[in-house]
């Protein structure tokens, strides 16, 4: 070995360059695989469901898209040794981003081996520093990403090694690490492609023996696809792609789309020389729609071209150039947008593993194009750069605040970008303590989803997250008016139905607050607030049955509802009260003990229990309800005389 020491300068490296990230917190999307994820949060009395499951079922049953249980098991590991720690789970990404870099490292070795020993160093450094890799290590959710890398560079390694000495044990090696790559993130599928490229760059072997070797890995695919299909009952999205995610939906022409896609390929090998400025956001409509007379389109196919020249020029040479190009296309085929549309535009985190192939190429030719001397000296200068531009990029993932804030500054013509941060400032606007930052939240909230909407007109989860601002701020006719322009653009819109519906309840006119909180509660079973609401409508009509079988039927939905419970409590007190006041005490009796199985810890409902108790000659009955209500409120002296003529009684 060349260079002994250089795995353990590796982790330490990777440590001195993402260390900051530790004290980051959870953000953006993190929830969905940790705190906001039901399979992670029951532990492993879930382990079944993350299997039989979607991996997003946990958090968003309506939307779920994503098959990667291993990576969810990654986290309920995790989580059952040490909880929901944010800084933890920023461990691990670094953690295992170092177990990546080492591994890539000895596969360097393999591949480079025709060159100098310092190439797989550089190309190992560059990997390590590469800008463009901040979203995934920073990202808690982005493990997946991590983990696809990790278990796919051993497949790449142990195939390569049974090449070297003909063990069987590595191939099986290399079939169990690629299978375990695809349960972690489907993108990995590509390597069942990379996998012959492999051999045929970097072995001997001859094209049948090549296609022998590779087609157990194709049958690993299609089993993977096959599960995905039989738990998910789909191979692609069960949902249309919104507009708002990938702004390739705003046109129906297929042209369009197609010179938006090669654009968007442009930019992918643009920010994988250059990525700098980075930005979590670029949807709509951050990088627009273009047609194919759009300079940036043909400069993104010239490259192109030129790109694939490279590679038919150097095939038959089994050219390191041709290699890394190939790796490159290869691996970002399936989030290009090219031929399949994906949920997202475009995103840095997709570059992830593609950039390796330009880790490779890239000292592979300055060391063919300058002197040793001047090599060293221009990858330090590179290394330099990147780490002024990765070290400040993890500061920017602290919180939601920070990258949020970031994200328009990167981002102006992004509509989600404005919106996210506007809902940040929500956020913090529940939180404030005084009136003038509540204030001061406020108009940066409106703010920021006036710019939104100044972007994309009928973006409706803007004039939600008006009707909600407006609605915090006692402004109800402003925020019935936002609701209902969402529910017009929207009409399954369940958040904005649900909250028309309150504002309607509010004002007494139960039939309209009716008529939206049923739509709320047919656009999603799931969701319990339009339940509360209906119920609490209808206790409001005085429709005791129908507002007790919302009531229950929301407190399925959501078992800890302490809103529920205590309307319930109302709901039966306040009736056992007339019952007992027009001395139906059979029926008052019934009503009590249902409120009692809500509060048990009412001094009134254990006052009344036991003067119901003491009326039918039940004095111990009595006593007890009493003493109880005694415990709870000492001063209550009515009741302390009843208590005492029962214990007389009893005596």
């Amino acid at each position: 070995m060349k260079y002994p020491w250089f795995p353990l300068i590796i982790v330490l490296v990777c440590f001195l360059l993402y260390g900051n990230t530790l004290r980051n917190d959870y953000t953006l999307d993190d929830g969905i695989y940790t705190n906001q994820n039901d399979f992670i949060l029951k532990g492993f009395s879930a382990f079944k469901d993350i299997f039989d499951k979607g991996s997003l079922y946990g958090n968003d049953k309506t939307r779920d898209m994503q098959y990667r249980p291993l990576t969810l098991l990654s986290f309920m590991a995790e989580v059952s040794v040490f909880g929901f720690n944010p800084h933890i789970s920023h461990f691990f990404n670094v953690l295992l981003f170092a177990f990546t870099a080492v591994l890539l490292y000895y596969f360097l070795k393999k591949i480079l081996q025709r060159f100098d020993p310092i190439t797989p160093v550089a190309a190992t450094l560059l990997f390590i520093f590469h800008p463009i890799h901040t979203e995934v290590v920073a990202s808690i959710k982005s493990r997946d990403e991590i983990l696809g890398l990790l278990f796919g560079l051993a497949t790449f390694y142990f195939i390569l090694l049974y090449q070297e000495q003909k063990k069987k044990r590595y191939y099986l090696f290399s079939l169990g690490t690629f299978l375990i790559a695809i349960f972690c993130k489907e993108n990995c599928l590509s390597f069942a492609v990379i996998i012959p490229l492999l051999l045929y760059f970097f072995s001997s072997l001859e094209i049948k023996k090549i296609s022998f070797q590779a087609i157990p890995y194709l049958g690993l695919a299609v089993f993977y696809l096959l599960i995905r299909f039989l738990v998910m009952r789909t191979l692609t999205f069960s949902h249309p792609i919104q507009l708002m995610s990938n702004a390739l939906m705003s046109t129906s022409s297929h042209a369009d789309r197609m010179a938006t896609s090669m654009l968007l390929m442009g930019k992918y090998i643009y920010m994988t020389v250059v990525p700098y400025p980075l930005c979590w956001d670029y949807s709509y409509n951050q990088i627009p729609v273009v047609s194919w007379g759009d300079g940036a389109v043909l400069l993104s196919v010239l490259g192109c071209a030129g790109l694939a020249v490279v590679v038919i020029a150097g095939f038959r040479k089994k050219s390191i150039c041709s290699f890394s190009i190939l790796f490159f296309f290869i691996t970002l085929f399936l989030s290009s947008n090219l031929v399949v549309k994906i949920a997202w535009t475009f995103a840095e985190r997709f570059l992830y593993v593609p950039s390796l192939g330009f880790c490779i190429i890239f000292p592979v030719l300055v060391m063919q194009a300058v002197n040793k001397k001047f090599f060293y000296g221009a990858m330090i200068c590179l290394l330099i750069i990147y780490t002024g531009i990765v070290l400040p990029r993890n500061s920017e993932w602290k919180n939601n605040l920070s990258l949020f804030t970031s994200g328009i500054v990167v981002s102006p013509n992004s509509a989600r970008a404005h919106l996210t941060l506007a809902g940040e400032y929500g956020t913090q606007l529940k939180k404030a303590a005084t009136t003038e930052e509540k204030r001061r939240l406020f108009n940066l909230d409106l703010e920021e989803s006036n710019r939104a909407l100044a972007i994309f007109s009928n973006y409706y989860e803007a004039y939600n997250n008006l009707g909600t601002l407006y609605l915090a701020f006692g402004m109800n006719e402003r925020a019935k008016n936002a609701f209902q322009r969402a529910l017009a653009l929207s009409p399954m819109n369940t958040e904005a139905a649900n909250d028309l519906g309150a504002i309607y309840a509010g004002k007494s006119e139960y039939p309209a607050a009716i008529r939206f909180l049923k739509i709320a509660m047919n656009a999603d079973s799931a969701f319990p607030d339009p339940f509360t609401n209906l119920g609490a409508t209808y206790q409001k009509m005085d429709r005791m049955d129908s507002a007790v079988f919302y009531y229950k039927k929301g407190l399925k939905l959501n078992p800890g509802s302490k809103e529920i419970v205590d309307n319930l409590f109302l709901l039966y007190f306040n009736s056992g009260k007339r019952y007992f006041n027009n001395k139906e005490y059979a029926r008052a009796l019934e009503q009590f003990l249902l409120a009692n199985q809500y509060n048990a810890n009412s001094d009134e409902v254990n006052g009344y229990l036991g003067a119901l108790s003491q009326s039918r000659g039940d004095f111990p009955g009595a006593i007890e309800y009493y003493t109880r209500s005694l415990e709870i409120n000492p001063t209550n002296e009515s009741v302390r005389m009843n208590l005492e003529i029962c214990r007389k009684a009893k005596r």
